[in-house]
């Protein structure tokens, strides 16, 4: 069964496309800044790979934004549902297991 993005993933990988966009930089420029390839810069910006907390904070800091912006204009609502969908899906799997 294919997995989908998370909508705060999604959320969050926007918003980064969007400043990185506005500071002028390339995937391969922010890439190189917090020591990752632009394919994986290309992943958060779709949100089929999460940014750890660690490497966000990079990013806030290579950016200079905290790292609350990325969460900004994000529905509560769907990101009560995205945990949901989070948790239901760790009950499935052991279940699975």
């Amino acid at each position: 069964m294919p997995s989908r993005s998370n909508p705060i993933d999604v959320h969050v990988g926007n918003r980064l496309r969007l400043l990185r966009l506005q500071k002028g930089l390339t995937q391969e420029d922010l890439g190189t800044l917090v020591g990752v390839s632009y394919q994986q810069i290309q992943k958060y910006e779709t949100g089929s790979n999460r940014i750890s907390a660690s490497r966000l904070y990079l990013i806030s800091c290579q950016l200079g934004v905290g790292p609350e912006y990325f969460f900004e204009d994000l529905d509560p609502a769907a990101a009560l549902r995205a945990a949901q969908h989070l948790a239901n899906e760790g009950e499935d799997r052991h279940l699975r297991a």
